[in-house]
């Protein structure tokens, strides 16, 4: 079967388009193992800023005693009081975020983890380790990321088919020609094989060959397929570069 390429195009298109879904699957997995990592990191920060916090507490417990037992002074300056008071209303905000921030952490660990949310969760951790990174410049670093990203990967992918779609509509133009032959012979003492089949139907030795056109003449039509098909290539190159800007 000769089909000016046709079925090339189309094994390339379900070939790519296979590893587009793969991608697309990856993407899925880094996102949740990204957002199960940032939900474990975040009770980890936030178990050590509840020691913070019990600091503060018995920080700002002790300067209140100070001054409650410093109004009675002479040179005791109520600003001071009201300068505490600041710290205090600061104090309390930034413990009810840490607090929210902290719920909403362990809900997305036990959604990440397909837990029910009465689940209690728990960060353990010996303590937080350094990341090391090999000295290159800034320019390789945004290369590696851009090319490694799984969204671009896919969306490169998906760009690969869209070309292999403008070919095949363009192949598409182009008639089928079906070439078939036939060879088989069978040796047979007990039986003549030099006959032809009208004179002897049995005969074993049967050859032959044929060829067949088949051409779909509809130019007009056709050539607004490979626009359209045009179109969304050019239109996904450009999405892609915007991402990767």
């Amino acid at each position: 079967l000769w089909t000016f390429g046709k079925l090339d195009t189309l094994r390339e298109m379900a070939k790519t388009g296979t590893q587009v879904g793969g991608a697309v699957q990856q993407v899925a997995k880094m996102e949740m193992h990204y957002q199960l990592s940032r939900a474990w990191w975040t009770l980890v920060l936030a178990d050590e800023l509840d020691g913070i916090i019990k600091q503060g507490e018995k920080h700002l417990n002790r300067e209140r005693k100070r001054l409650d037992e410093a109004q009675d002074d002479d040179d005791f300056d109520p600003n001071s009081v009201l300068q505490l008071r600041l710290l205090e209303a600061d104090f309390e905000n930034r413990v009810r975020t840490a607090k929210r921030t902290r719920a909403m952490a362990e809900d997305a660990v036990r959604m990440a983890m397909d837990e029910p949310m009465t689940t209690v969760v728990r960060a353990k951790a010996k303590g937080l380790v350094p990341l090391e990174f090999p000295v290159m410049p800034v320019e390789a670093y945004e290369m590696i990321a851009v090319a490694n990203r799984p969204q671009l990967v896919a969306q490169r992918g998906g760009l690969h088919v869209k070309l292999q779609q403008v070919r095949f509509e363009r192949n598409r133009m182009w008639p089928d020609i079906l070439l078939v032959g036939r060879v088989a012979y069978t040796y047979s003492p007990t039986r003549a094989t030099g006959t032809s089949v009208t004179e002897n139907p049995t005969n074993p030795t049967v050859s032959g060959g044929g060829i067949a056109l088949r051409w779909n003449i509809d130019l007009f039509r056709q050539i607004v397929r490979i626009d359209k098909a045009e179109i969304a290539h050019r239109r996904a190159r450009k999405q892609l570069r915007g991402e990767e800007q």
